[in-house]
């Protein structure tokens, strides 16, 4: 009897781990992905290209009580960007609803590019040279990126040639420690399909190739 419950407990175990390493559907081209991780927004668009782009958007909230100028979130990326030094295929859009950063690369270089971008998101090193920017100095913008930086106010949009677990695992890997903040679930009204590519080389990140429509 005791060897019979033995058997039936490790035939649970199995199908327990089989349920847990079960992989994500496959999708097909064109097919779209969405989730909610750590409070942030993920949707993810599986096209046939040797090239990606990844959009990120961050919801101006700033009111009329704020004690900060209603443009700090474009400040803070602005600031990032240049300290970063990164490349052309990074480029920010601004507009009354959200701050959008939007990066353009090739395939090969999704990776680094991706950690590069959470490093302009959450950077939190200011230069105190830059403290006289709209008489906001850099305990303004730490303050005020703690505040406000979390994950419910933020949201990334992917196209490329990517599996859908590649892109989940990115998102367990540098979202798991983050602030996912309070308040009402933030909505982004951005249409993937709005996105077109061209085919480029190893050596050619062009951000004017990106069309955000």
């Amino acid at each position: 009897m005791l060897l019979i419950l033995f058997i039936i407990s490790c035939s649970g175990d199995i199908i327990k781990e089989k349920q847990v390493l079960t992989p994500v559907f496959p999708l097909k081209f064109g097919e779209s992905h969405l989730f909610t991780k750590y409070g942030l927004s993920v949707e993810f668009k599986k096209m046939d290209t040797d090239s990606f782009a990844l959009i990120f958007l961050l919801r101006n909230d700033s009111t009329e009580t704020d004690s900060l100028p209603a443009n700090i979130n474009e400040i803070i990326l602005g600031i990032s960007l240049r300290s970063e030094g990164v490349d052309s295929g990074f480029k920010l859009i601004f507009t009354d609803n959200y701050t959008q950063l939007a990066i353009r690369s090739v395939k090969s270089r999704f990776e680094p590019v991706f950690h590069q971008t959470i490093g302009i998101i959450f950077n939190q090193s200011f230069n105190s040279a830059l403290n006289t920017v709209d008489g906001i100095n850099p305990e303004d913008l730490q303050r005020h990126s703690s505040d406000k930086f979390v994950t419910s106010r933020m949201a990334f949009k992917i196209v490329g040639n990517f599996e859908a677990e590649q892109i989940e695992s990115l998102i367990e890997r540098y979202f798991h420690d983050r602030t996912v903040g309070t308040g009402l679930k933030i909505g982004f009204n951005y249409s993937l399909d709005n996105i077109f590519f061209k085919n480029i080389g190893i050596d050619s990140i062009d951000s004017d190739s990106l069309s955000s429509g």
